[in-house]
């Protein structure tokens, strides 16, 4: 099959190659025809036509019968870089164009059928989009578009090259807004969902997971009801765990950040990851020198080391190793990634890679969907990896993944880094034994309109040593604190009639200095934006540990 040049109609002078690459005219058969051809002149352009071409924003160029290319206006030289010295015939065109061969060998091919479909019907040509590589190394995305200079110019041909590389750059741009937008919807509709139901499932994990603790309290560890209660305990923090993440998805759960030293952070959370993977696979620790600090609440850069982690277990059968490792990565230009976009700038990078099964690439779109898995029934919620992007997305972060069926998967999650200076890390959640009140000397009055939850909290209180009054809405509270002395105030936020926040400025005019803690089961977000709490005050989050309420209780007592 004899075919012809991209950008001319004179044939090639060689067939298509055994190996099936096109369009693979040498230079020394370019120049061999131009010498043996007899010279022509130049196509001569009268006044106005040739300030039109010359003023044209578009590229034109004309090669003429013999593949010499015999005039390229201005745009085409400040387009592509090339000059009639860079590219005197089709012969050095070509390969400067298209330097891939098997590319070079689709444009030609493509150009000759188009070409010839317009010689046989007379029908203009049909234009073409292809990719063109500058003379400065650029990659230009072109629609082109051939045409014959008549009878008296026979074998001539213009050629206009479309420069749509721009367009292309801000349609990619607008399809990606397009898919964050879907995205966001998306994200709300979860966010609305799991904020709707987070206050009454969390109020119930709170009475199951405290009256758990309350009676393991009660119990030794050689009691026969001393393991069942031990798993109904670990069932509800998973089970608020994953209240939990899925409001960390949908942006709903406010985190409260720390500068972080990456490398630390993860040094002291090895030995536990090593336990998580598991005595079969081998868990690699690779830290990178002088990596950026971020600011993350640290529980959350446990959460992403402990699901890709734990994604990365389940993806070995039998041995095999996970590797993590962090590096500095600069983003140059603002970048698309894997479900979001980066700004430009500096990132810490930690790294999971594991060489377990892969996966595939029709599945890699969907693998941060909230629900979606690929695991077995009961071995995965498909919220583990939803909840890294969620964490990523949060702190203006991104994550990619790379996977190859059969040789593993690479999670590499980009965190910007922080350069404004140090803060304190956030202290660890103490032994509820470290933080007792004496018994009897210091009175909480407790106000939760829930029976269940008031019950079990003003165990868990008396259980640390506290006096504890209890009221079941706002209004018993006030004649309560009336009558008798308070040290403490702990009150649900979202109560009907008057709320915690109104209750605790009401009495803080009674007893002005009076501590705070305030309870809740609903999303973070959705307190903060409809029940601010003020500053001096303390926030619990529903449900939580006797471990959690005796280190928030006394905080709150000791900052008075």
């Amino acid at each position: 099959m004899e075919l012809r040049w991209a950008l001319g109609g004179g044939s090639l002078g060689n067939d298509k190659h055994p190996d099936g690459e096109a369009g693979r005219g040498t230079r020394d058969e370019a120049a061999l025809a131009f010498a043996s051809s007899p010279p022509r002149a130049s196509v001569d352009f009268d006044a106005p036509f040739r300030a039109v071409i010359e003023a044209s924003p578009i590229p034109f160029a004309i090669n003429d019968e013999h593949q010499r290319i015999t005039y390229l206006n201005p745009e085409f030289v400040r387009t592509f870089g090339y000059t009639r010295e860079h590219i005197p015939t089709l012969g050095d065109w070509w390969p400067r164009a298209y330097p891939d061969p098997q590319y070079r060998g689709w444009v030609a091919e493509e150009w000759a059928k188009r070409f010839a479909e317009s010689q046989r019907t007379g029908a203009p040509f049909e234009p073409m989009d292809i990719v063109i590589q500058a003379l400065d190394g650029s990659v230009r995305n072109v629609v082109v578009y051939a045409a014959p200079l008549g009878e008296e110019l026979s074998g001539t041909h213009l050629v206009v090259l479309y420069d749509v590389t721009k367009q292309r750059r801000l349609a990619e741009e607008q399809r990606a807004l397009r898919e964050e937008l879907i995205e966001a919807q998306r994200l709300e509709s979860v966010g609305r969902l799991a904020g709707g139901v987070a206050h009454d499932f969390n109020n119930m994990l709170g009475v199951i997971l405290g009256r758990t603790e309350v009676a393991l309290k009660g119990l030794a560890p050689s009691d026969p009801s001393h393991a069942h209660l031990v798993e109904i305990r670990d069932a509800a923090q998973r089970s608020a765990e994953l209240t939990r993440q899925l409001l960390v998805y949908a942006r709903r759960q406010t985190a409260t950040p720390y500068v972080v030293e990456p490398n630390e952070a993860i040094e002291a959370s090895v030995r536990m990851l090593k336990l998580l993977v598991g005595e079969g696979v081998t868990l690699e620790w690779v830290p990178g020198s002088d990596i950026f600090p971020v600011r993350i609440d640290p529980s959350q850069l446990d959460q992403i080391l402990t699901n890709l982690c734990a994604n990365a277990r389940d993806a070995i059968s039998g041995a095999g190793t996970v590797t993590i490792r962090t590096e500095n990565v600069t983003v140059r230009d603002a970048s698309l990634v894997t479900r979001g976009r980066l700004a430009a700038g500096d990132y810490a990078m930690i790294e999971v890679s594991d060489d377990g099964a892969g996966i595939e690439q029709s599945v890699l779109p969907h693998v941060f969907e909230p629900f979606f898995t690929t695991k077995p029934t009961g071995r995965g919620s498909g919220l583990g990896l939803a909840t890294v992007y969620g964490i990523a997305r949060q702190i203006d972060g991104g994550v990619l993944v790379e996977s190859t069926v059969g040789r593993g998967s690479v999670f590499k999650v980009l965190l910007p880094r922080y350069v404004d200076g140090a803060e304190p890390a956030r202290a660890r959640v103490q032994a509820a034994s470290a933080v007792r009140g004496q018994p009897g000397s210091q009175t909480v009055l407790l106000v939760e309109d829930e029976p269940a939850m008031l019950s079990v909290v003003a165990d868990m209180l008396k259980s640390l040593g506290y006096a504890v009054l209890t009221a079941g809405s706002a209004a018993e509270a006030i004649e309560i604190a009336e009558r008798r002395e308070v040290d403490l105030l702990v009150t649900d936020l979202v109560m009907p009639s008057t709320n915690g926040r109104d209750l605790a400025e009401r009495l803080l005019a009674m007893r002005p200095g009076l501590p705070r803690v305030f309870i809740s089961g609903y999303p973070d977000t959705t307190i903060s934006a409809h029940y601010p709490v003020e500053t001096g005050a303390h926030f619990l989050a529903k449900p939580f540990s006797l471990d959690e309420l005796a280190t928030t209780v006394r905080g709150a007592l000791d900052a008075k």
